[in-house]
């Protein structure tokens, strides 16, 4: 049978295995995200129009959405029950026509939080490498409509600093401090590609 061998369990039972392909899975939308433009969405128009790694990707495959979301629900919860009442996550925020989701908000300084999970190796350096554009772009944008210059970025590094060493998961945070003129500049760029792709 494809994808499985015959194989004997326990005393001499035979067990039989055959692979098959799930149901197209298809993944609901959001009833908490607004309808209308989204910041994301602009983001990615722009990155796809520059970059050949994002121009064949329409849409992000849902394996994917589903570990970022999972490992971003389960952080969240293990960061409410090491710091309570530190951080909350924010509803959407609307500016200039435009929805920000933001992660999460820290009230002491006043910052925001963003989780990610990457299957790139720890070996392109954030934040500087080009392939972590998109999120420096997203997170200057949330520091820009809700009015902070600090912003925590948690990754998951699913391959971890491979292939230096075995592929295992780590956990890095980083601080990023923005300046004022970086969050307008920022902003009018998303907005000017908005309107120009007609959107706004």
């Amino acid at each position: 049978m494809p994808g499985c061998a015959e194989r004997s369990v326990g005393s001499g039972i035979a067990m039989q295995c055959e692979a098959f392909d799930p149901p197209a899975i298809v993944l609901p939308t959001d009833p908490h995200r607004p309808s209308g433009l989204h910041a994301s969405q602009i983001i990615t128009d722009l990155v796809q129009g520059v970059d050949e790694r994002y121009k064949k990707q329409t849409e992000m495959p849902w394996l994917k959405i589903v570990n970022g979301l999972a490992f971003e629900k389960q952080i969240e919860t293990a960061i409410h029950h090491l710091l309570p009442g530190q951080s909350f996550r924010p509803p959407p925020v609307q500016k200039d026509g435009i929805w920000c989701s933001p992660d999460h908000v820290v009230m002491d300084p006043w910052r925001g939080r963003e989780f990610k999970m990457t299957w790139y190796s720890m070996k392109k350096g954030f934040p500087d490498h080009d392939v972590y554009w998109v999120w420096v772009v997203q997170m200057l944008a949330y520091a820009y409509v809700l009015e902070m210059n600090l912003f925590e970025c948690w990754v998951l590094y699913v391959n971890g600093d491979y292939p230096w060493g075995v592929p295992t998961p780590v956990l890095k945070a980083y601080m990023l401090e923005f300046t004022e003129q970086e969050k307008v500049e920022n902003w009018a760029m998303l907005v000017n590609h908005a309107k120009w792709r007609g959107w706004l």
